[in-house]
């Protein structure tokens, strides 16, 4: 993501919805979903931008324009996907020792319940 400037509100707003959002995945983003979650900031930011401008009675961007925005937006968390859970290798951690990591074995059912949650 490019530098963002944490003294403004928006840059604490995108600081905060990049955080939120590589939580969402996880929080161990891959490069694809990086990359989404900086679009996802880049439109925010624009959006943000033509809201606190109406609010001031200016019209920044079209009807049109802001609709297209916020299509785009709602796409892209659509590509983000759902909620996941953590690390798969923090999850796998968790499990411990009952995990049979290297002969590929089924883990016990005890094992199987903590994976799952």
């Amino acid at each position: 993501m490019t530098k963002i400037d944490r003294r403004s509100r928006l840059g604490r707003l995108l600081l905060s919805l990049a955080s939120d959002l590589s939580d969402h995945v996880g929080g161990y983003p891959n490069a694809v979903q990086n990359e989404i979650i900086d679009q996802i900031c880049r439109i925010r930011a624009r959006i943000y931008a033509a809201d606190q401008q109406r609010a001031a009675g200016k019209r920044s961007i079209s009807n049109a324009d802001y609709l297209a925005l916020s299509d785009q937006l709602t796409a892209l968390l659509l590509a983000l996907g759902p909620k996941q859970s953590g690390h798969p290798d923090a999850m796998m951690a968790a499990i411990g020792a009952e995990w049979p990591a290297r002969n590929h074995q089924r883990p016990s059912p005890e094992a199987a319940a903590l994976f799952l949650e």
